[in-house]
């Protein structure tokens, strides 16, 4: 790793730099840079002494919080890899992150631990790092080394249906992190309300843009409560807020959020998903003077692939702007030639940003790196001045409030209830979300089922924002004469549904 500069190493030059900065703010704890390298430090001993080996992976699954971002940061001194799981993640998710990752031990909470203690004893643990005591568990040794360079896995919904770990190294996050730095130009004067989840993409590089600036986080459980988002904007003085287009929707029905009423905010920030012009243009608003960034990118690209600087908002209205620095972008069509200006194909890009490959699967790795390209298996085009526009997906992927699903991990929850015999699900266009998880369902013969019911019975096995929006009952899925569900005639079907409903 000659030459590259860990992450932990960029924020441990933050803490010299700026000790007494606030960094960290959760309801009433407030943490200084010192404070907060005082606590990774105490992560890393506790890690140490609990047999934690360079290369091992240590699961991460705790809400955003003070003890999260010194968790990530200790992982990372201690020389293991953070595989972060969303905090409403089923059990049953965790136990497969910790199975497929060959994971050492976990962070989390004590709750957590008490809850589900029987079935973390047996996921092959070696330890468990609760609050206050480390738990030793009886896990085997793990024989498989990752490389240095590695410094996270987060998983993805694979375009199979199946999660893929992607593979992140240091270089990648650090390099990304300074490109989008570059474009936002952080400073420690700083602060941001974050509402997105550390664990996911868009939200870790949120954390890491502002560790490394030295600036402030904010941190706020729920923003279904958007006043008291907004109210701690005020309190705080705010001067970023970064969000996905339904976080958006949700504080522009607040009336108190306005430029009127937090003078300090200095920019925003969209990503996970394309921003409706029309929300674009009423935040812009309620903040005319507030720089709007909008950006694209995707976990596989550490984050960040392209931003539209605030000047551009209005004359290249819809564009996801132009790639950040250290990054190449190209449109090519399915015979892998360069596009033309104007002209549709795949989005592909290479740089240091792109991952090293998904753990443990070296198909699914070559199916989209490629001559040292990453295939997004997004659609678009440049135009003349190298401006990008996203015209679609080419995968089966749902992209709701900004995180990615595939629907056959909706449709192996719904095929597990007795009383269904068939099931599909699709991505409807949703103002809100973005696009909104759809189910259809055939039932068995002579059984009755409620939407209701139905929903309940997915509480079990499907975490919160991968469950059914709507379902809708059918006397059959559209399938091919061999039995292939033809997801594209079912999403239409289902958003014919959706829009009736709503007449």
């Amino acid at each position: 790793m000659a030459g590259v500069e860990k992450i932990n190493q960029a924020v441990t030059r933050t803490i010299a730099r700026w000790p007494d900065q606030p960094a960290v703010i959760e309801k009433e704890r407030r943490w200084t840079y010192a404070q907060l390298g005082c606590a990774t430090g105490v992560v890393r001993e506790r890690l140490r002494e609990a047999g934690l080996r360079k290369g091992d992976r240590v699961v991460l699954w705790l809400k955003n919080s003070v003890r999260y971002v010194a968790a990530y940061l200790g992982i990372l001194e201690a020389g293991g890899v953070v595989v972060a799981v969303h905090p409403e993640a089923m059990l049953l998710d965790v136990q497969k992150a910790i199975a497929h990752a060959d994971a050492a031990g976990a962070v989390l909470s004590s709750a957590s631990w008490e809850e589900h203690q029987p079935a973390l004893e047996n996921a092959g643990l070696r330890f468990a790092l609760l609050p206050e005591h480390t738990v030793p568990l009886a896990g085997k040794p793990k024989l498989e080394f990752a490389s240095e360079e590695l410094a996270q896995i987060i998983y993805t919904s694979g375009t199979t249906g199946k999660p893929k770990g992607v593979m992140l190294t240091h270089d990648n996050l650090t390099s990304n992190t300074q490109a989008i730095l570059e474009r936002l130009r952080l400073t420690p004067e700083d602060a941001i309300v974050a509402v997105l989840p550390f664990a996911f993409a868009y939200g870790n590089s949120i954390m890491l843009t502002h560790l490394f600036a030295g600036a402030k986080l904010i941190l706020e459980e729920n923003l279904l409560y958007a006043h008291c988002v907004v109210e701690t904007m005020k309190q705080e003085k705010a001067t970023g807020f970064s969000g996905v287009a339904s976080n958006y929707t949700f504080l522009m029905r607040e009336a108190s959020f306005s430029a009127r009423s937090i003078p300090s905010l200095r920019y925003f920030t969209s990503a996970g998903g394309p921003m409706p012009q029309g929300l674009l243009a009423k935040v812009r608003a309620a903040f005319p003077a507030t720089q709007f960034h909008v950006m694209y990118g995707q976990t596989e690209a550490a984050a960040r692939i392209s931003m539209l600087p605030p000047e551009d908002v209005e004359r290249k209205a819809g564009s996801a702007g132009t790639p950040v620095a250290g990054i190449q972008l190209k449109i090519v069509n399915g015979a892998g030639e360069e596009c033309a200006a104007g002209e549709q194909g795949e989005i592909v890009v290479a740089g240091k940003n792109t991952m090293n490959g998904y753990w443990r699967d070296v198909a699914g790795t070559n199916e989209v790196l490629r001559d040292g390209w990453l295939h997004t298996r997004d659609r678009g085009y440049l135009d003349e001045e190298g401006y990008l526009f996203i015209t679609g997906r080419s995968s089966e992927m749902i992209k709701s409030g900004g995180i990615r699903i595939h629907p056959e991990e909706i449709e192996e929850a719904l095929l597990a209830h007795e009383d269904v015999a068939d099931a599909g699900v699709a991505g409807v266009a949703d103002e809100l979300l973005g696009e909104q998880i759809v189910a259809g369902v055939v039932l068995k013969t002579g059984r009755t089922l409620t939407e209701k019911q139905l929903l309940t019975f997915c509480r079990k096995s499907l975490a919160s924002f991968k469950r059914p929006g709507i379902v809708w009952f059918l006397e059959a899925l559209p399938r091919s004469a061999n039995g292939k569900l033809l997801r594209a005639e079912l999403r239409q079907k289902l958003n014919s549904l959706n829009k009736q409903g709503r007449e």
